[in-house]
């Protein structure tokens, strides 16, 4: 089902820019895929994906990267879900013969009315944290091919309609992952600031949260 939804939607503007996302991804390009995935997120995902669980938030990031990974020329991307990797399990593995990505989905439950605010903001970077730890305490960068030296980590959380995103770029040297550059939370907390009020999805501060409550009784 998921596969035909996603056929339906998949205009050439659409495999555009879901061919322009895998490649910032890849490539480790932290800044511009988190801002255009958390539009994906709350422009091309359907509705009812909002309310399932972490699996199928899992099945349609897959089937939106296995559209893409063709696209670039002259590489041989693979597209895995939930595989086995060192001492645990990773959502999505993606890689060529020297490039990687490795995402891993944490998902909480939403409801519907509610707004971005204090609450969501922690949960999100707590989930993006705990997605990365995990992969961290777990050595999933086992599962990549020997040729690959470079691979980009993405821990990936889900409110609803709400994404963080918190990633790092690591390379192997003498057969060890060595953190070059990331992404963290806080960056990404300031991301999402400024995505969810311009699109009327704005933060409520604790304040203003007991003032309207206040306002109602």
């Amino acid at each position: 089902m998921i596969q035909r939804d996603f056929d339906s939607r998949m205009t050439e503007a659409a495999h555009g820019t879901s061919v322009l996302l895998f490649l910032d991804m890849v490539d480790g390009k932290f800044s511009k895929f988190a801002k255009d995935f958390g539009n994906f997120v709350l422009t091309a995902m359907p509705q009812r994906t909002f309310g399932g669980v972490e699996s199928v938030y899992q099945h349609h990031l897959y089937v939106h990267f296995s559209s893409a990974e063709s696209a670039p020329k002259n590489s041989k991307w693979q597209t895995m879900m939930e595989v086995t990797a060192g001492d645990g399990r990773s959502n999505i593995i993606i890689h060529d013969d020297k490039k990687g990505a490795i995402l891993k989905l944490k998902r909480y439950e939403h409801k519907k009315k509610a707004g971005y605010r204090e609450k969501e903001e922690s949960l999100l970077s707590k989930g993006t944290n705990e997605a990365l730890d995990h992969r961290d305490t777990r050595h999933y960068g086992a599962v990549m091919p020997e040729g690959v030296t470079t691979t980009c980590e993405y821990g990936i959380s889900f409110l609803g309609p709400y994404c963080g995103v918190e990633a790092r770029m690591l390379n192997r040297v003498h057969g060890e992952w060595v953190t070059q550059t990331e992404y963290s939370a806080d960056d990404d907390e300031n991301r999402r600031k400024v995505a969810y009020k311009s699109m009327g999805l704005e933060r409520k501060t604790r304040d203003e949260e007991e003032y309207e409550g206040s306002a109602n009784n």
